[in-house]
């Protein structure tokens, strides 16, 4: 026998006592032989408690996903709630949820695990079901000496084989904002034999925003409608499972594909108003794009100028054209006017994919995708909107087509 006069003797009757404390407390396992050090750490071990209530527990159980492809994992959550209904004249009700509890998952009667309720009361379990067919989810509190046990609900998920394809297609790419445009996005899903999948939800998605979740019908088909807002290119991800495809729009400011076409029979030299019924008002960084059946006496402007009738003057705008040699000609208007000859051996009448970048006072023009010239001009910024229009000095008919004015990101 240890004489707890001696040190030793004193220590290790603190062990004893430690350990009938923390038995008492709830923590069965608890030795002297532990050691004095353990012994203190278990003291976290102790469940919190309130003499005298018997409090009620509450659990509820969700899953991320109702539907999954086999060797997906699901994460099932649950949520430990207590409270005690106070019946006196005080009624003084409590309520709260349950930390540091002991939750059991089960499948069925199968046991899948454990896991201990966090700071607000949750525990979460990740589970990959190892076949196919429909699951049965739901989750165990045993209870304590002041909680009741308590059984949560069930949640159902059904394992399915995993579409092996998904393909996402618009019916249009280019949209434009002036028009009120939208395009109709079709993702389609197919199983290993290539068959339309049904009842399977997809999430479209423009970067990390969801634009909507929706499930596909008895062709597969989940569809999307996308309105035009005029922010340049859209990229939108469609995701299904483990399947994902992306489709980019080109949402722009306008958009024509069939333009304007000028019919001149007056061959005075003078401005003469275009059709185009887009003005640009933003001074960000934009693109302008068109195609060009260029002709000798046929000049194409962007200006600030916003001609109405035939001759008003163009004070500022950049014109584009070709000379009688067959050269391409960049006209630019400030105070004066000013030509710049490129690409050389144009036929006359020959269509021409022209460009300009422009990022606040530098603009950069492209010829058919080529780099040809880069200047500095603070019109543009200063003295919005933009227009398009003409100047002609003969006579026959030109067209401008597929016209884009986009942001840039």
């Amino acid at each position: 026998m240890t004489d707890k006069n001696t040190l030793n003797g004193a220590l290790m009757k603190l062990g004893e006592t430690m350990a009938g404390n923390l038995e008492a407390m709830g923590v069965t396992d608890a030795s002297p032989d532990d050691g004095l050090t353990t012994l203190a750490r278990r003291i976290l071990d102790v469940e919190p408690s309130i003499k005298g209530l018997n409090l009620d527990t509450s659990l509820v159980i969700t899953t991320t996903q109702e539907i999954i492809g086999l060797g997906e994992s699901i994460i099932l959550t649950s949520t430990l709630r207590a409270s005690y209904d106070d019946t006196t004249v005080v009624d003084v009700d409590l309520s709260g949820v349950l930390t540091g509890a002991t939750v059991k998952f089960y499948n069925g009667t199968t046991l899948l695990g454990t896991a201990i309720t966090d700071l607000n009361g949750i525990a979460t379990y990740t589970y990959t079901p190892s076949q196919l067919g429909n699951f049965t989810f739901h989750t165990v509190f045993e209870g304590t000496e002041n909680f009741t046990n308590c059984n949560s609900n069930n949640v159902n998920v059904t394992v399915i084989n995993s579409p092996t394809s998904l393909v996402l297609e618009a019916d249009k790419s280019i949209l434009s904002h002036y028009d009120n445009d939208n395009c109709t996005l079709t993702a389609t899903l197919y199983d290993n034999n290539n068959t339309p999948m049904e009842d399977l939800a997809v999430v479209f998605k423009n970067g990390d925003i969801v634009l909507a979740t929706i499930t596909t019908d008895s062709s597969g088909v989940a569809e999307y409608t996308y309105n035009s807002q005029g922010v340049g290119d859209v990229t939108i991800t469609a995701k299904c499972m483990n399947l994902t495809e992306t489709y980019t729009l080109e949402d722009c400011n306008y958009y024509s594909e069939t333009g304007t076409t000028l019919i001149q029979n007056d061959p005075t030299d003078t401005s003469y108003p275009c059709d185009i019924p887009y003005h640009h008002e933003g001074t960000e960084k934009y693109m302008v794009e068109f195609d060009f059946t260029m002709k000798t006496e046929f000049r194409f402007y962007y200006t600030n100028t916003k001609v109405t009738s035939k001759g008003n003057i163009i004070y500022y705008g950049y014109g584009f054209s070709r000379d009688a040699s067959g050269k391409f000609v960049i006209t630019t208007r400030t105070t004066t006017t000013s030509n710049s000859t490129f690409t050389t051996g144009l036929a006359n009448g020959e269509e021409r994919r022209i460009k300009m970048l422009i990022d606040g006072t530098t603009v950069s023009f492209y010829d058919n995708g080529k780099l040809i010239r880069t200047q500095t001009n603070d019109w543009l910024t200063t003295n919005p909107p933009a227009y398009f229009s003409w100047i002609t000095w003969g006579t026959g008919t030109v067209t401008v087509r597929n016209i884009k004015v986009k942001p840039l990101q």
